[in-house]
């Protein structure tokens, strides 16, 4: 289906573009004889040589010789009758043309035709009839070929105009400025926190919070602590000064004892020998 539209769309497209440059006109006759058409060959920007019209009482024939940019001519209808031709000068363009009809055993055929120039020149054949009609070309045209229908005389005919010069190719829009993609940079990589003893690879939010108070009463506590240990590092220092002080005293009591407690036991052997002695 997509396909199908793709078509549609390129043959209408082509077809305007056709449009644009190749016109067909009115076309006057009958609906007899076999038809024709030069549209196909038919280009933008030819060149006319000359124009003969072939006719009696009626128009037998007409032929338009083109010399380029490819040399053709177009001729329809019969041999008959006499040729009347005109040659066109450089630059010159057929621009109009006009046509009279009426029956001939039955038949609507084309009694008479003039072309007109833009150099203001004409070339006509064949005989009036009160039928008749003209076409011009739209600004810009020419003459470029014909069609209708004929046999040993022109039935009906039509012209087709052509441009005279191509178009200018569009303008088209100047392309957008290209705009570098901006660099981005990479996201801050974030370290892991340890993981706990249960394998997470993140503390859980309450363990986190836990810790985070801990440590403030760590921070807190810190000073009370630091105080506590220098009051027993004190009082253990004052318990030891206290301890020797003791022992101190305790050393120089026993110094001062001591003889004391000999001379009780020397002085019992003196009893006991002076007991004797007595």
């Amino acid at each position: 289906m997509i396909l199908r539209a793709l078509l549609l769309v390129l043959v209408v497209a082509v077809s305007g573009a056709c449009s644009q440059d190749i016109q067909l006109s009115e076309s006057f006759g009958g609906p007899h004889g076999t038809e024709f058409s030069d549209e196909a060959s038919v280009v933008v920007g030819q060149t006319i040589g000359s124009i003969t019209i072939r006719a009696g009482e009626r128009v037998d024939g007409v032929s338009l010789e083109v010399t380029g940019p490819k040399a053709a001519t177009f001729s329809h209808g019969g041999t008959g009758g006499s040729g009347n031709k005109l040659t066109l000068a450089a630059g010159e363009r057929i621009t109009s043309m006009e046509a009279h009809w009426g029956k001939k055993g039955g038949h609507t055929r084309i009694f008479y035709l003039s072309f007109g120039t833009s150099a203001g020149n004409s070339v006509s054949g064949g005989s009036m009839t009160d039928d008749k009609n003209s076409v011009t070309a739209p600004e810009g045209f020419q003459l470029g070929g014909f069609f209708g229908r004929s046999g040993d005389e022109i039935d009906s005919l039509g012209a087709i105009w052509a441009r005279i010069e191509a178009p200018p190719p569009a303008t088209e829009p100047p392309a957008p400025a290209t705009v570098a993609p901006l660099k981005e940079e990479p996201a801050p990589t974030k370290k892991a926190p340890p993981a706990d003893s249960s394998g997470s690879g993140a503390p859980p939010a309450e363990s986190t919070a836990a810790s985070g108070a801990s440590a403030e009463s760590s921070e807190e506590d810190a000073p009370v602590q630091a105080t506590e240990v220098e009051s027993d590092a004190g009082s253990e220092a004052s318990a030891a000064t206290a301890s020797g002080d003791a022992s101190a005293a305790a050393s120089t009591a026993g110094s001062e004892v001591l003889p004391l407690n000999l001379l009780q036991l020397l002085a019992v052997p003196l009893k006991v020998q002076r007991k004797k002695h007595q």
